[in-house]
């Protein structure tokens, strides 16, 4: 069951440093929770991890496979964020929609580009959708090049800051309404420095001179890229 949406947008990704010397120099595999960068900094138990990225892979085409990144709430009832090879997922966890209800998007088209992430931030999924009852909720979630240290993204009046883990972030609101104005982010770099970025660039260029097309624009001004794994 995907979860009910009442837009999203599963944008694509971008370039150079990686997380290691290593990573960098091998090839990189499919991820899973062994291989998911830092999993310490996440508070939840490796069991658990498991538990959730294969119920919200269910949830979402029963061929799923990946890396729990993020995690906001509880391993118990919150928000999950997810990459596989090819895919990003945003899981709600014991929400409205049951145990387990995904969305999000990609597929081999957007395999390349996850392994490349723009400077400072790429913006990966953007949901928002109507509670049973009363109120809406809106998720943003994405990738961070090496050196941001967090990013605040804005939503109508309300604020909130996201220190990365694992060179993602992940923020979740609950609104009065819903609105489909673009969330207003900035990352903060490790010397203090706000950089507001650019939500969704057409393209990225890596420090090689590739260039990988992000939106089928065709445009020539690219965002420069980092390797992210």
């Amino acid at each position: 069951m995907t979860r009910p949406r009442l837009w999203m947008m599963a944008l694509a990704v971008t370039l150079l440093a990686a997380c290691t010397s290593e990573a960098s120099a091998k090839p990189v595999p499919t991820p899973n929770w062994v291989t998911a960068p830092h999993p310490a900094q996440l508070e939840v138990t490796p069991a658990r991890a498991q538990e959730i990225v294969a119920g919200c892979g269910r949830s979402f085409n029963n061929d799923v496979t990946g890396s729990l990144y993020n995690l906001v709430g509880t391993p118990d009832k919150g928000w999950a964020l997810i990459y596989s090879r090819a895919r990003v997922l945003v899981c709600e966890l014991n929400g409205d929609g049951g145990p387990y209800n995904a969305g999000g998007g990609g597929g081999e088209p957007l395999a390349e580009s996850l392994n490349w992430v723009p400077v400072p931030f790429q913006v990966d999924d953007d949901s928002a959708g109507i509670r049973e009852g009363n109120g809406s909720y809106r998720v943003v979630a994405g990738r961070v090049a090496p050196g941001t240290r967090g990013v605040t993204v804005t939503v109508g009046n309300q604020t909130q800051w996201a220190q990365t883990v694992n060179g993602t972030f992940l923020v979740a609101f609950d609104t009065k309404r819903t609105s489909a104005a673009a969330p207003r982010i900035s990352a903060v770099t490790a010397d203090g420095i706000a950089d507001p970025g650019e939500n969704s660039p057409p393209c990225l260029l890596t420090p090689d001179g590739h260039r990988i097309d992000l939106d089928g624009s065709n445009a020539t001004r690219c965002a420069p890229a980092v390797r992210w794994r």
